[in-house]
């Protein structure tokens, strides 16, 4: 039987997929030669291979954009970890990062998870937290099968992370995981309301950091960049020291990851890059200054900025820093989309508040704060909008954790139940300031060199005003503020800090009020500040300011024959500084509980501060 040559027979063997793009861009078999194939060197074609990076690695690409089903990293997950993965991956990574743009480390989680069963299964207990906390279920109850996928998801992270380490603890194979790890297992711990876990994972990535800092460790042998990291845990840190738990104290690490010399900032994100490293070592310097005995007084002889040498050049930095954001500012703003503003309104939140750190005279006592009552006024206006801008209505929630809201009629009994204690001063604990425990005779003063307060509240209008714009409102009409938020979680810096400065260092009733307020309703939470909390925490302390503030008024008013129902505290001079709270100093707990220890500024003169005895209230918080 003879071939019918019109025919061709197809002798077998597989199909390969292998070849170079330039052959199969001509649809030609490829002999998938390295560097070059046989036949684009006869046609003197330039052979163009794929790239050695697997598929599965491309899919997992971070990517902001719509949600994509995308194949499981690890092929032992079941599809259950599969779906918390991907909701990790295109709802969660984005959310935890800024406003404004992405978190790098982020896309080498994704790399690092393609091995790492530990960081994969990490992400995933993020991810089922995320969508739990979405629904307002965050708080996980032990007879509901749903609310236990995340606790199981991070069980496995864990169990997955000791086998990892191998018995043989942290070392240069391992550190990329272990630090990862302590992100996100921080981040589950956060979202779960359980802050003391939370602080001790981020205690623990900031020692490694700082080990490996020590050894010289190389860039160029981890698998995610050590400067993304570094910047990371810098800003954790930040939240860290804003806390304030006496329990992690002991932590003495300085991380930096910021340029110091600002000659022209390039946009919005480079400003953001730069001020974080920057307000990192300031709070630190300032954080430390009363264990180290440093006294950094101001000595206005002369020079433009007068703070003792020790501070000097970070505060020099963020007063360069000042003059080149107010010189970019009205071009970003004229040009701002709504994402844009955002970013713009939680970098002036900042820098407002640590100005006023910077400027505070605490040797006037809690007194001196109402001297900026128009910078407290423009923090609530910049965090009413931010919260316009980025809230989602929803339906309500019976889960949701409740936050504060102060009634003046309830500050009268706020602090009967209260025990009031005292204890002998030792002369220096007794003098330390309530704003991040910094001694009053080291708050570092600054001149001219310092935008005034007119200027950052004008700067901030232009915000406001754009702001509003950006929103179809007018200036002057109320922000419209959902009913019921949408919770969000998110690593990055926020209003929820800056708002909770107002709420416990402003005295005037109506503008303390309005951050309370939106403390309540915003339902947010960045990192490890948590609005509702921080709400209940500032209602707290307007009740116990202004009970004592009312017993004094009575006592006075006793012993004037006035009349008791025309007592109110309706201005912030009406509460002395001997009734005002001058620093709270918690203790998270676990099992979502906290002591919170208020102390009491003083009676009397400066002079005679050593010889006054603390006066101090002591109360336990759950949620």
């Amino acid at each position: 039987m003879s071939l019918d040559p019109s025919k061709r027979l197809r002798f077998g063997g597989s199909k390969s997929r292998n070849g170079c793009l330039t052959c199969i861009a001509r649809h030609l078999k490829c002999d998938e030669g390295q560097p070059s194939c046989q036949r684009c060197i006869k046609a003197g074609r330039t052979c163009k291979q794929r790239s050695s990076v697997s598929e599965d690695l491309k899919i997992v690409q971070y990517n902001k954009g719509s949600p994509s089903m995308a194949r499981s990293l690890q092929p032992d997950a079941d599809a259950i970890e599969q779906r918390h993965f991907e909701f990790f991956r295109t709802r969660t990574a984005p959310e935890m990062s800024s406003v404004h743009y992405h978190e790098r480390w982020l896309a080498h989680l994704f790399r690092v998870a393609y091995n790492e069963p530990a960081i994969y299964h990490a992400a995933a207990a993020v991810g089922a937290l995320h969508e739990n906390f979405e629904q307002g279920l965050a708080l996980p109850q032990p007879m509901n099968p749903v609310l236990q996928q995340p606790l199981r998801q991070y069980t496995k992270a864990i169990n997955k992370l000791m086998e990892a380490m191998n018995g043989h603890g942290i070392n240069r194979d391992n550190q990329d995981t272990a630090l990862l790890a302590c992100l996100m297992f921080c981040a589950f711990e956060s979202m779960s309301y359980h802050l003391h876990s939370a602080l001790s994972h981020l205690h623990s990535g900031l020692k490694i950091l700082a080990e490996r800092a020590a050894r010289g460790r190389s860039e160029y042998d981890t698998v995610v960049p050590c400067a993304e990291l570094t910047a990371m845990f810098s800003r954790m840190n930040i939240q860290l020291l804003e806390l304030g738990d006496g329990s992690f104290n002991d932590i003495n690490i300085r991380l930096s990851g910021g340029e110091k010399d600002y000659r022209i900032f390039g946009g919005v994100p480079y400003a953001q890059q730069t001020f974080n490293p920057l307000l990192n070592n300031i709070l630190h310097k300032i954080h430390n200054a009363g264990h180290l005995g440093i006294d950094v007084r101001t000595v206005e002889e002369g020079t433009r900025l007068s703070v003792k040498e020790w501070l000097v050049e970070d505060v020099v930095q963020f007063a360069k820093w000042n003059d080149l954001f107010d010189d970019e500012l009205a071009t970003w703003v004229q040009a701002a989309s709504r994402q844009d503003i955002c970013s713009l309104i939680v970098l002036q939140m900042r820098r407002m508040v640590l100005a006023l750190m910077l400027w505070i005279d605490l040797k006037r006592g809690e007194m001196d704060f109402d001297e900026y009552l128009p910078l407290f006024e423009m923090l609530v206006q910049l965090g009413e909008e931010f919260i316009c801008q980025v809230s989602i209505e929803t339906s309500p929630s019976s889960e949701r954790l409740q936050g504060g809201s102060s009634d003046p009629e309830d500050a009268r009994q706020a602090i009967s139940a209260a025990e009031k204690l005292r204890t002998p001063s030792d002369g220096t604990r007794n003098i330390q300031s309530g704003f991040l425990v910094v001694h009053p005779s080291q708050t570092p003063l600054a001149d001219h060199a310092f935008p005034s307060t007119n200027r950052l509240v004008s700067y901030a209008s232009i915000i406001v005003s754009r702001s509003r714009q950006t929103r179809q409102r007018e200036d002057g009409t109320l922000p419209d503020i959902p009913k019921h938020v949408k919770p969000t979680f998110s690593l990055a810096h926020g209003v929820v800090f800056p708002l909770y400065t107002v709420g416990s260092r402003c005295r005037d009733p109506k503008i303390r009020r309005r951050a309370l307020h939106l403390l309540s309703r915003c339902n947010r939470r960045e990192g490890l500040w948590d609005a509702a909390l921080a709400a209940r925490l500032c209602k707290n302390l307007v009740d116990i300011e202004e009970s004592r503030t009312l017993q004094l008024l009575q006592d006075a008013a006793a012993a004037t024959w006035i009349a008791m129902d025309d007592i109110a505290v309706n201005e912030a001079n009406q509460i002395p500084n001997s009734a005002r709270v001058r620093v709270i100093r918690p203790s998270f707990l676990p099992e979502r509980k906290s002591i919170e220890r208020y102390y009491f500024s003083w009676r009397g003169p400066w002079e005679e501060v050593i010889q006054v005895e603390e006066t101090w209230v002591e109360e336990i918080m759950e949620w």
